[in-house]
């Protein structure tokens, strides 16, 4: 698994999905915002590749509400 210690750095999740994925999988991200463009990336190739994606998301849910099969939203604004 990667954290938010590498979210800095450009294509980390996409290349860990490339890199561990398999078909019929599932990728399960997290984000306070929804908005993270490397973790969004991510689950742009996920879906792509045929996996399940779940969302765990705070706020509105940002754009990965729209990125993922299953979104989890906790709609506080508190993070």
């Amino acid at each position: 698994y990667l954290t938010c210690a590498v979210n800095g750095g450009f294509g980390i999740f996409s290349r860990g999905v490339e890199g561990i994925a398999e078909k019929h999988g599932a990728v399960i991200a997290l984000s306070t915002s929804g908005k993270s463009k490397n973790v969004n990336e991510a689950l742009v190739l996920a879906r792509q590749k045929g996996l399940l994606t779940i969302g765990l998301i705070g706020k509105d849910g940002g754009d990965m509400a729209t990125l993922v099969d299953i979104p989890l939203i906790v709609p506080s604004q508190v993070t």
